[in-house]
């Protein structure tokens, strides 16, 4: 009864002064709106304002939740994700009018407290989860990560959750080139930045052999390569040819005579992506590509492959064993299976390379998946050398949170989706649940059911549902009620399928007794809200309180 008077007390007081209310709540609404735009929708992370007028256990600030819901003493979990400011208000004014006969809501957003928490992996300095301030775009989330000389940014990747992978340029934050890029970032984003795999080299007879990271927007032929990589011709080059090994297309044999006696700028080929760029000597074998050291080195007779890698040292992790190539000093191409004859022993692999010719091994297309949701290492990852890509050993490497529902692990592949149960995979054994990732397969660990306990206890918060919960579970999890609750109202507030509110009373004023509250299971979603004791405030308090907020609505309305 106590709570239906204080409403009527309310309504009346307000009715009074319901033009000035209405002008204060257009007033701040609107200046929101302006600040963000009227077509701003909410979304997760942001930080909302909520003040209805008369009722201040309501009133107050709530973020909006990764489920776009926030969460009311009153009326449970409201979803207002992706409603404007004036849709938000008029769900709310809805919603309370079956609590208030006339409520007044006026919504803002506080930027100040909005974030948006994004997860950035790949080739930056930081990697991780990164909580960015509210309006942060893309450019800002690597530009808060960091990068260094192995940042692709030409092929920045970002995934809003639910949405398909979209790749930006941001190379102007390299090159300085003015950039259009606006895409904002979204609560839960997945941005990854790939490894610069645009490289060239100068090998064999140069005074200074190597590759270099090719620059961005800018064209390298022979002449740079020699010169400016190379730093020049060594003595014992051979200045009649050179060899210019193509990353995609045929290898194509330069005339260094005719390019640097006569003049023949047709030979002065464009390096691209890739390309290597081999001055030979006769009796010289090279060995290129993804290996430890790739070398030239003198050979006065036929040398096996074996032979030849052991000089440059074996392969790197990136090779791609099964596309190799020896190249003639003419150009003319042979293939080897290396993968057969490194890994499995196969000597009809182990081919005879002659003076002048260059072996070549290629890198492996890279083998990624992504892992995302409710793990302590969410991100990219690489399962190129993994031999075993079993779902439940990929999981645990990302460290799932203890809020982590294993039960509803979900692969996205392609246009597929593939469900599996983890849990049970670990409690009872049922290893068909276990299947393999494949690669560009995306891994979402979800966050179990939740409920939540506010008011007078001893931790407000999240708790994760479990079947058969009752209130002494979820109170003994936040520490018990404190001194200053009322243990006769303890309430329940439950949303029902059809959006309105269910609350039930109940009361634990006899648990030191040993008598326990009425049996009552909780279920996903539910609001546990202790209520404090209520003290009575002296007359002089509340005629001060009424003078403060009167004062306050008129500087709102000035």
């Amino acid at each position: 009864m106590r709570v239906r008077l204080r409403f009527h007390r309310a309504q009346h007081w307000w009715a009074q002064s319901s033009v000035a209310v209405l002008l204060a709540a257009t007033l701040a609404s609107g200046a929101s709106a302006q600040l963000l735009g009227p077509d701003y929708r909410l979304s997760p992370g942001d930080m909302l304002q909520v003040q209805v007028f008369g009722e201040a256990d309501i009133s107050g600030e709530y973020p909006v939740g990764p489920a776009g819901t926030i969460s009311l003493p009153q009326l449970g979990q409201v979803y207002l994700r992706n409603m404007t400011l004036e849709e938000a208000q008029e769900e709310l004014v809805g919603r309370l009018g079956k609590l208030l006969r006339f409520p007044y809501v006026v919504l803002s957003i506080n930027e100040m407290a909005s974030s948006r928490k994004v997860y950035v992996s790949g080739y930056v300095e930081t990697q991780g989860p990164l909580l960015l301030p509210f309006g942060a775009t893309v450019v800002d989330a690597i530009s808060g990560a960091g990068t260094n000389d192995m940042s692709d940014l030409r092929r920045v990747r970002i995934t809003h959750p639910g949405e398909p992978s979209k790749t930006l340029d941001l190379s102007g934050l390299r090159t300085e080139q003015p950039m259009d890029i606006t895409e904002r970032v979204q609560y839960g984003d997945a941005i990854y930045v790939p490894k610069v795999r645009e490289k060239i080299a100068v090998l064999g007879q140069v005074n200074r052999p190597g590759s270099v990271y090719l620059p961005v927007g800018e064209e390298v032929t022979v002449l740079d390569t020699l010169s400016r990589i190379g730093q020049g011709l060594a003595a014992t080059a051979d200045r009649s040819s050179a060899l210019l090994i193509r990353k995609e297309g045929p290898t194509k044999v330069i005339d260094l005579y005719q390019l640097l006696k006569q003049g023949d700028i047709t030979q002065n080929e464009t390096l691209q992506p890739g390309d290597v760029l081999v001055v030979h000597e006769a009796a010289n074998i090279s060995v290129v590509g993804e290996v430890t050291n790739p070398t030239t080195f003198r050979s006065g007779e036929p040398i096996t492959v074996l032979e030849a890698l052991s000089q440059a040292g074996g392969f790197t992790p990136q090779a791609d064993l099964a596309a190799g190539q020896i190249f003639s000093s003419v150009g003319e191409a042979r293939s080897i299976d290396l993968e057969a004859l490194w890994r499995k022993g196969d000597l009809t692999q182990n081919l005879s390379l002659s003076p002048g010719d260059i072996l070549v091994v290629p890198e492996a297309e890279p083998e990624t998946i992504m892992v995302v949701g409710a793990v302590t290492k969410p991100g990219m990852m690489s399962i190129f050398q993994q031999k075993q890509r079993d779902l439940l050993r990929i999981v645990t490497l990302t460290s799932p949170t203890p809020l982590a529902d294993l039960r509803r692990t979900t692969i996205y592949r392609g246009g597929e989706q593939i469900v599996a149960d983890l849990q049970a995979v670990m409690d009872e054994g049922r290893l068909a649940e276990n299947v393999d990732v494949e690669p560009d397969d995306v891994i979402m660990i979800p966050e179990k059911e939740t409920l939540y306990v506010r008011g007078a206890v001893g931790q407000q918060g999240k708790l994760a549902w479990e079947p058969d919960m009752d209130i002494l579970d979820a109170l003994a999890q936040t520490g018990g009620i404190i001194p200053s609750a009322d243990p006769r109202s303890v309430s329940v507030v439950r949303t029902r399928p059809d959006g309105t509110s269910e609350h039930i009373i109940l009361s634990v004023a006899k648990l030191p007794e040993g008598i326990p509250p009425a049996p009552h299971e909780l279920k996903p979603g539910d609001i546990i809200y202790v209520k404090p004791r209520h003290v009575k405030r002296p007359i002089l308090t509340l005629i001060r309180d009424a003078l403060w907020t009167f004062g306050a609505i008129i500087s709102v309305i000035h």
